[in-house]
Formats: structure tokens, sequence, C-alpha cells
């Protein structure tokens, strides 16, 4: 069963690094949510700091129990920033790394089932631990 809370579709993401294929220079992530898996492909050699920054994420824990806090259809599903806090009845923001460099390519655009890192608007680097799967192609995004 799924339950709303503020206006956010909630979800609890599980996830796992799955393996690394030299072949492609790509690791697979799942997330796992009451609804389903979702496997994710990440470019290490196009994107490698963007790539370590969420793994250190995933490989930590830091984003297992947390959940997708927007849901916008026809734009993205956001995720990696709060978790529930049963004792307290709340969300708890995930401890955050500093920021990295957005590695942005004109070859790689916010298309139709991409993820990438969310970022501060009008701040390139600002990048942490929320990502976000686009439901359309946001090329205004890029």
């Amino acid at each position: 069963m799924m339950k709303l809370f503020l206006n956010a579709v909630w979800f609890s993401v599980c996830i796992a690094v799955l393996g690394h294929s030299a072949f492609v220079q790509a690791t697979t992530v799942r997330m796992t949510t009451p609804l389903g898996a979702i496997d994710v492909e990440l470019y290490d050699s196009a994107a490698p700091k963007t790539v370590a920054n969420f793994l250190n994420y995933v490989n930590s824990g830091a984003y297992l129990d947390t959940f997708i806090h927007r849901s916008v259809p026809g734009f993205v599903i956001q995720g990696g920033g709060h978790r529930w806090n049963a004792t307290k009845n709340s969300t708890d923001p995930i401890t955050v790394n500093d920021a990295i460099v957005n590695e942005f390519s004109a070859f790689r655009s916010n298309l139709r089932g991409t993820i990438a890192m969310a970022r501060v608007g009008g701040q390139p680097d600002s990048a942490t631990s929320q990502w976000f799967i686009n439901l359309v192609n946001n090329q205004f995004l890029d």
C-alpha cells in the first residue's frame, strides 16, 4: 500500500549495486520499491565524479529507507534526500557529502528514462545526494 506524505509518492527505496561490466563501462544499480525494481545504468567513464558520488551514497547505506519525495507526472520523480523517522513521526534529511562538479556534456541529455543528480537552480556545481529520473525529454534542464 502506498502512503501519501506531503503530496509526495511514498516509496521505501533500497538501492544496491548489481554489477560492473568492463565492456560497456557501466555499473548497474537496482532501486527496490514496493511497486517493483528499477534498474539504472551508470556510465562510469562518461561521468566518473557523478557516478562515484552516487555510488558513495549507495555503498554507505545513505539511500536505505529513503523515499521519492517529488513525483510530477510528465516531468520527473526525485529522491535521495529524506528518510522516514518512525520515532519522531516525521522525515529526516540524509547526511550529504560535499557538492560535486557538474559533468554535463552535450552528448548526454536529460532524456526520458535517464537519471541525473539534482542541483540547485543556477548553481551548476551544487549536486549532493538527490537524484531524479526524467519521465519525459527535459533538455531544458541540461
